[in-house]
Parts: C-alpha cells; structure tokens; sequence
C-alpha cells in the first residue's frame, strides 16, 4: 500500500479514528487535564539519519513522570558507537507535534521537523564523554504527502488510551556532526 492510496490525515484529531492517513496531523490531541492521565502520555520526536559512513540519531522524549534526550553516532566501518544520553525531570523537556528541546544550562538538544515548505533543523550544542558534540542538520522533505499517520487502540477495547505516530522516511538531510575531534559531513 502507499501513501498516496490512503485518506489524508484529518486537520484534528481530538478523539481516536483509528486508521492509517496520508500525512500528519494539524493538531493533535489536548493533554489530559488530571494529573494520572497526564502522566500516562508520552511524547517523543526522534530523527534518524543515515550517511555514506555512519549513520546518526538523537530524540526527545516527554514520559510524563520523567523525561529522556540522546544522540548517537555509529560509524559503518566497525568501529564503537559513541553515545549521550541523559534522564531529566519533565520540566527540562519540551515536545510538540512538529519540535521537541532538552536544555540544561547552556547544552541543548532540539528538533525541529518540515512544516510544508518550511525546512527543518536538528540542533545540539551538547559534552559528552568523548569531547564536545555539535550537530547543525537542516532537515526538508522531498515529498510532502509522503508521511503515514497510524492511529491505534493502546490496548484493546480501551477507547479511553490510544497511540498515534507519524513516520517519514522521506527528509533530507544536510550539515555536519562533530563529536568531539571527528567531523561527519552530511
């Protein structure tokens, strides 16, 4: 099945319809107003690039009781990833349909998806363990409607708790990564 084959994804969507839908949400939906239920939802924005050499990954991720931001590096010639991680408190994370940030003091990781024509940026300014990590990524897309939107019951039978995710496997990327003395050209 493609994408082109599915029904676009609705403006918003405040209660589950679930199904697969071309491209993404507008807006998704509101966060539970008590706190149990805000705390069951969970929110993350990941980006995965993949180049001639290595391949490169970093996300933020809003779990509601806590919060998780990462990026790796993984050559293709064998040898170890490098990897930076960190567990933090929710108020130290921010994440929305289209962007997400971690900052604490003055290291920061952020996303930023393709809205339309608009491009996309990924961003860090973080140390590590093995030196200093910097990633300036414009992200665009090389075909707008070419996401897939995936509604889903959490559980079966519990209209109350459902899944949403958008995956595009079409953006491009280009930039540099720099963790520590080595330097990727995307």
């Amino acid at each position: 099945m493609s994408a082109s084959s599915l029904p676009p994804a609705p403006a918003r969507m405040s209660s589950p319809a679930w199904g697969l839908y071309r491209g993404a949400l507008l807006q998704g939906p509101d966060t539970p107003r008590h706190i149990v239920a805000a705390q069951r939802r969970k929110r993350w924005l990941y980006v995965g690039v993949c180049a001639k050499e290595s391949v490169l990954g970093a996300a933020v991720a809003d779990l509601g009781f806590a919060a998780n931001a990462f990026a790796y590096v993984g050559p293709l010639d064998g040898r170890p990833a490098r990897q930076w991680k960190v567990v933090a408190a929710p108020w130290q994370v921010r994440v929305d349909r289209r962007s997400a940030q971690w900052r604490s003091g003055a290291q920061e990781l952020s996303i930023a998806l393709p809205e339309g024509a608009n491009p996309g940026r990924l961003r860090a300014s973080l140390r590590g363990a093995d030196g200093p990590i910097d990633l300036d990524v414009a992200l665009t897309t090389t075909a707008p409607d070419a996401a897939v939107t995936c509604v889903a019951p959490a559980r079966p039978g519990a209209a109350d708790r459902w899944n949403l995710t958008t995956k595009d496997n079409t953006l491009r990327a280009k930039g540099t990564a720099r963790w520590g003395a080595d330097a990727l050209d995307l």
